[in-house]
């Protein structure tokens, strides 16, 4: 059985908190899911699911979307 994902926040130099969701599968390659305009990480949920087999999934959401802080 996989591994529930879980939420992160990432500090960057700039003071603001990125927010990215984990689906955990350790000793695995990491696949990185990259949102596109007006979306956000949990558009991703259902590939992340079939993948996580294979990979350790981080789902980044994009400063301003999502839970990541605006600039």
């Amino acid at each position: 059985m996989s591994a529930a994902p879980r939420s992160i926040s990432i500090a960057t130099p700039d003071n603001l908190a990125l927010h990215a969701v984990i689906w955990p599968n350790p000793g695995n390659p990491t696949c990185l899911l990259l949102h596109g305009f007006g979306h956000e990480c949990r558009i991703w949920d259902p590939l992340a699911v079939a993948l996580q087999g294979e990979f350790e999934i981080v789902a980044l959401d994009f400063r301003g979307h999502g839970r990541s802080d605006w600039d």
